[in-house]
């Protein structure tokens, strides 16, 4: 069996697919060698001399130019070998596209892109037969692959050795883990211990056994209903979604969940404060959205997850866990993709005419940017879907004529640099945001109401960072999301150029309809800070500035 880090390079080092992308790929191999072995060179008789001496530092010396040379070679050698991968693949790399194949960065293989067949393929599929279906030869995988989803891998839940359920269950059969009592595991996990209070449970609305899946499920639920935002002229909005924020806060953490158990309220030391996770989730996790955008990545970082899963036996946890992450990943882009061939199907199809379209969907920029954090949202999507509309107008397999390319590599440039802009912002509003961090946090002198306009200014830098970081996600995510849409081969060339018209349009009337409302999105977002935490902000605050 190899290591998981053996098991992560068998996933990772795939071929590259031309001999310019075997040069790229070898320089960074071979300026990674030698840097590491220059690390070990300055290490070596740092640690040496820790731990012996002069003679030890005398003997890192020894270890370290070991490092630099052993480290250094490897570097090298394996980027010469990426280098002569690359050149070996660019006959085959040249052919394919002559044949209109796009690679599959994933397999490292060139296939005829088919979203239908993707979508069966990835939407059923679980983090265990990913691994298998990534290990696969070229020749069995699908995905697009030339001939159709019909390789061993197409119907992934019925190849597993050892179905999941069988471990879960003392129906099914198969083995179960050692020390299982033969019931379903959402039985073992009820607490049957009794509760001193139960008033956080039913503010939720689950049982004092409910696993931690169920209480997720009813926090978001509830906390979506009862948003202030959404119950503008209900003046106990407010304070219903804090109540509920409250109980989550303490029913999620299992230390506090315990407490609360055995003593009620009074075995908590303090009261809930703002619980950041549910603050992100309503920012930025909007429903409204997440057909669109799908759930951000950065709510699975917060800890926000759909579900604990163990790996299964004889697999490893980290790499278990890389897979269901880029799994994860894969699913929202096809998800994203499906929804946006739906979005843009009365328009392809000709069901609506071009004027009715844009109706349409100026009513659903309305309702999508009902609030100044919308507004914005909205405005980076639509900039996204016009922006890679215009430059998948210009690639041959899309439709690739003169004036459209022209068009298309402006967009890509203009692209480019909105998309270094961002990144520059957003390193800038994270180190704003530290060093703001670090000021809230001194201990020294000031009062109260001096420490706490510093924790205020700290909290909006975070802010800015967390917008910057969104906006970077979905700007990843689109590009490849509109691709997907505008290189189907499943349809004829017609369609998905007109695919890519309406891919435009949708950017248009998003765009238009977020300039209405864009302004005061931090100030909107510092509210919701204040409703989640329960700080009323004072008069200054609540004016803006």
């Amino acid at each position: 069996n190899f290591s998981a880090p053996q098991q992560l390079a068998c996933l990772k080092m795939q071929r590259p697919k031309h001999v310019g992308e075997g040069a790229a790929s070898g320089l960074g191999v071979a300026l990674a060698g030698v840097g590491a072995g220059l690390a070990g060179l300055v290490y070596c008789p740092f640690q040496g001399a820790r731990e012996g001496g002069a003679r030890g530092a005398a003997l890192g010396v020894g270890k370290g130019l070991g490092a630099l040379v052993g480290l250094s070679a490897f570097g090298v050698g394996a980027g010469v070998v990426q280098l002569m991968r690359g050149a070996a693949a660019t006959p085959e790399a040249i052919a394919a596209k002559m044949r209109g194949k796009e690679y599959d960065r994933r397999t490292g293989r060139w296939i005829f892109y088919n979203l239908k067949e993707e979508g069966e393929l990835v939407l059923n599929m679980d983090a265990e037969s990913y691994l298998k279906y990534m290990q696969a030869p070229g020749d069995d995988a699908s995905s697009g692959v030339e001939g159709g989803a019909t390789g061993p891998w197409a119907c992934p839940a019925c190849t597993l050795e050892n179905p999941p359920n069988a471990r879960n269950c003392a129906a099914c059969e198969g083995p179960r883990p050692e020390g299982h009592s033969g019931k379903p595991h959402a039985e073992e996990s009820k607490n049957t211990n009794s509760v001193k209070e139960t008033e956080l449970y039913d503010q939720l609305g689950v049982e004092t056994h409910a696993s931690s899946a169920e209480i997720k499920k009813a926090y978001y639920k509830l906390a979506r209903q009862c948003h202030p935002d959404k119950n503008p002229d209900d003046d106990q909005a407010k304070e219903r979604f804090q109540q509920l924020s409250n109980a989550y806060q303490v029913l999620s953490d299992d230390d506090l969940r315990a407490k609360y158990d055995l003593s009620g309220k009074a075995g908590l030391e303090e009261q809930p404060k703002m619980d950041s996770k549910a603050f992100y989730m309503m920012m930025f996790g909007s429903e409204d959205f997440e057909p669109l955008v799908g759930r951000m990545n950065v709510l699975s970082m917060m800890g926000i997850e759909d579900e604990d899963d163990e790996p299964p036996a004889g697999i490893d946890e980290y790499l278990y866990e890389t897979a269901r992450s880029e799994l994860r990943t894969w699913k929202r882009e096809v998800t994203c993709a499906i929804n946006l061939v739906d979005l843009l199907e009365p328009f392809v199809s000709g069901q609506l005419t071009e004027e009715d379209f844009r109706h349409k969907l100026e009513a659903q920029g309305s309702e999508l940017g009902r609030s100044a954090v919308g507004c914005a949202l909205l405005g980076c999507i639509g900039y996204l879907y016009k922006q890679q509309g215009t430059k998948q107008l210009g690639t041959s397999a899309v439709s690739g004529g003169i004036s459209e390319r022209l068009h298309g590599a402006a967009a890509s440039v203009e692209q480019k640099f909105v998309a270094t802009k961002n990144f520059a912002s957003a390193a800038a509003a994270g180190y704003a945001a530290a060093t703001s961090a670090r000021k809230a946090a001194d201990d020294g002198a000031g009062s109260v109401q001096e420490k706490s306009e510093a924790q205020r200014k700290a909290a909006e830098k975070m802010l800015t960072t967390l917008w910057y970081a969104t906006i970077l996600e979905i700007s990843y995510l689109l590009r490849r999301v509109c691709k997907k849409v505008t290189h189907d081969t499943s349809i004829e060339k017609a369609t998905r150029k007109k695919r890519a018209l309406g891919m435009i349009i949708v950017g248009e009337v998003f765009l238009k309809s977020s300039k209405a409302g864009c302004g005061g999105a931090l100030q909107e977002m510092m509210r919701h800070l204040d409703s989640l935490s329960g700080v009323a902000p004072d008069e200054e605050h609540a004016e803006g500035s």
